[in-house]
């Protein structure tokens, strides 16, 4: 295990890298593909064949230890090989296998792999594991019977395939993960009710929920009912106490209140601050100056009975406004131009 839980970084190439020189194995490396080499006899040649079988194997080893999070990057990284063409091979097929039903057990929802994996791959594996993508789908919709109902046609499949044992342990998960699913519906149930949903007899289901609970994957009690001789499932959700120092409370919070009071103050004693206020007011109060006098004129010009608003077409033509101009009725009668005006 010592070997396995130590993450691989690189591999022994025969690419000639920039960074590595000329070195010898005793100088003093930073990088191990400095001298892990084809060229330096560390290591022997390895094919593609051999790294995903170490993966592969390494898998099955974490998944009889039940480090179910550790097997699922092992399968992930044979399917992450690069091959030539898009093709797959008889490793990749089985780690595809392993990794559905793996992903079922740690959490009960269907394989979601990552989006760095070729597409073309994952459909030529797709098309040559339609058993487990059934059972997965039933699995996920926690249709308990037709999960079973799954196992039992494909089970000389799985068997052919070294994952019956696996398949077993989906199938202890499923029922795991119903009750998970009435814990959040029912606070109680009787024992009958349950056998129900998890589709088996009523003794087996008393036996599976005692070693559930005993083992601490469920929260709930198993106690006599008392208008009948049936056992009642109850549910229960253990909450941690957690006292308050109302004293630390209120003064952190004081604290607290006293630094935003100081922080104000700061902001309003600052040179910046004082500057930028200012400026704000005198273009404040210019803009304000500004529209009043041409609200006051405006005045005016309509009070003035000399004042006339006068139309002109070429204003309009080139887009000055509204083709108004402003003027006196005598500066525009003394005009000598002849162009036709219109009067409002």
């Amino acid at each position: 295990m010592t070997i396995l839980d130590r993450d691989i970084f690189h591999l022994p190439s025969n690419v000639s890298i920039k960074d590595a020189g000329q070195h010898t194995i005793s100088d003093r490396h930073v990088k191990s593909y400095q001298y892990i080499t084809t060229s330096s006899d560390i290591s022997l040649p390895l094919s593609i064949y051999d790294i995903q079988e170490y993966y592969l194997f390494g898998a099955q080893i974490y998944i009889g230890l039940r480090n179910f999070t550790r097997a699922r990057l092992f399968l992930e990284t044979v399917l992450a090989t690069p091959t030539l063409h898009a093709a797959i091979n008889i490793h990749m097929v089985e780690a595809y296998k392993k990794l559905i039903l793996v992903e079922l057990i740690r959490t009960g929802r269907s394989l979601k792999l990552i989006s760095s994996l070729d597409s073309v791959i994952l459909r030529k594996i797709q098309s040559m594991t339609k058993a487990y993508s059934a059972l997965s789908d039933s699995f996920v919709k926690r249709d308990v019977r037709k999960f079973h109902a799954e196992v039992d046609v494909a089970a000389s499949a799985f068997d052919e395939d070294g994952n019956s044992g696996l398949v077993q342990e989906t199938s202890h998960a499923i029922s795991r993960y119903r009750l998970m699913d009435l814990s959040k519906t029912y606070i109680a149930m009787t024992i009958e009710e349950v056998s129900k949903h998890l589709d088996q007899p009523v003794n087996d289901t008393t036996q599976y929920i005692q070693s559930l609970i005993q083992a601490g994957e469920i929260s709930a009690t198993l106690t006599l009912s008392n208008i009948s001789p049936s056992l009642i499932l109850r549910f229960t959700f253990p909450s941690t106490p957690t006292t308050f120092d109302n004293d630390t409370i209120i003064s952190r919070i004081d604290a607290l209140n006293n630094a935003v009071k100081e922080a104000d103050r700061k902001c309003l004693l600052s040179k910046e601050y004082n500057d930028h206020l200012h400026r704000s007011k005198a273009t404040f109060a210019a803009e304000n100056r500004t529209r009043l006098a041409n609200h006051a004129d405006l005045m005016d010009m309509d009070n003035d009975p000399g004042h006339i608003k006068v139309y002109n077409p070429i204003n309009s033509a080139h887009g000055h406004g509204h083709g108004y101009s402003h003027g006196y009725r005598g500066d525009i009668e003394d005009d000598g131009d002849d162009e036709d005006i219109m009067a409002s």
